[in-house]
């Protein structure tokens, strides 16, 4: 199914200019070929005043956003909207990275976003409004990386020789999905983080950025460690890794998506679940994947086990890197 039928059909209000983003959902054959198509479409409307991004995919659907930067600028920018994106957590800066932010939001799964209404140009004391009710998901979805498409994206999602960021991008990528770290505990990741066991077993050990309790995380596996050795050469800071935007790495993520014909909206979350389902698909226990996670949402487990030794943890790390 191409997108194009699908933009007379549901975005005639976009299209002349009467709202500033639309919605519509289609179910490709290729989910791939969708996401290319919508990149060169954007760039053909372009010189019309518009953009079109798939901002979400799942259960074999794409979610496309058909917008008007322009017109979007000037609604996100008044008082009233700059103030409510600000309490829903947007640093915002340009439309662009509102939209980035607000797949990285989608990617998470669960019910749509409180502020997408403002998005598709909805009065913002009722920012949901009546166009969006059809789109509402009332189970959350938890996207990964199975072990065919990690290997994928390994072997064909290579940055361009000369684009820096996305190199770098692939690599902060590589290193969440090994490790389980969030995006801003990669980026404040130190050496000082880096620590030794009594058998010489490199681990991390450092407070998580959003819950602030201490995680510690074996590195059994080959890509952490060729990351780290390659950083170790080229740091001149107290960080492991160089600092790039949100925006920057969504933008990334999303190319690299499609060098690997990945048909789904990377993200450092889905990362985080590539990690989580990779441990537990090699029969580690769910206590230990919790652990090495540092996740708070399991808080009974780890009443039950904060006891753990790290030699376990170790074990468990051990089967990932198998």
């Amino acid at each position: 199914m191409s997108i194009v039928p699908m933009l007379i059909d549901h975005c005639s209000p976009t299209l002349a200019s009467l709202k500033c983003g639309s919605l519509f959902s289609i179910r490709p054959e290729d989910m791939a070929y969708t996401m290319r198509e919508a990149r060169a479409l954007s760039d053909e409307l372009a010189p019309k005043g518009l953009a079109i991004r798939v901002i979400d995919v799942g259960d074999g659907r794409a979610l496309c956003y058909l917008y008007r930067p322009c017109q979007l600028c000037r609604m996100l920018a008044c008082e009233k909207e700059a103030a409510f994106l600000t309490e829903q957590g947007y640093p915002y800066l340009t439309v662009e990275d509102a939209v980035d932010l607000l797949c990285a939001r989608l990617s998470q799964g669960g019910a749509f976003p409180h502020e997408i209404g403002l998005f598709l140009g909805y009065p913002i004391d009722d920012p949901f409004g009546k166009g969006v009710r059809f789109l509402n998901r009332s189970t959350p979805r938890t996207i990964f990386l199975t072990k065919d498409e990690y290997d994928e994206f390994l072997q064909k999602a290579l940055a361009d020789r000369n684009d820096l960021a996305m190199r770098v991008t692939r690599e902060l990528f590589i290193f969440s999905c090994e490790t389980g770290l969030r995006f801003s505990d990669v980026l404040d990741l130190k050496w000082t983080h880096l620590k030794k066991d009594s058998k010489g077993v490199t681990y991390i050990s450092k407070i998580q950025c959003k819950t602030k309790e201490l995680v510690e995380i074996p590195l059994m596996s080959k890509w952490p460690k060729v990351l780290l050795a390659k950083y170790r050469n080229v740091s001149t800071g107290e960080n492991v890794f160089p600092r790039l935007s949100n925006g920057c790495i969504n933008r990334k993520l999303k190319m690299l998506a499609e060098k690997a014909g990945i048909g789904k909206c990377l993200s450092f979350h889905v990362a985080r679940h590539t990690f989580a389902s990779h441990l537990a698909n090699a029969g580690v226990p769910l206590y230990i994947v919790a652990k090495l996670l540092g996740d708070k949402s399991l808080d009974m487990v780890h009443r039950v086990y904060t006891n753990t030794e790290r030699t376990e943890l170790t074990e468990a790390m051990k089967k990932l890197s198998a």
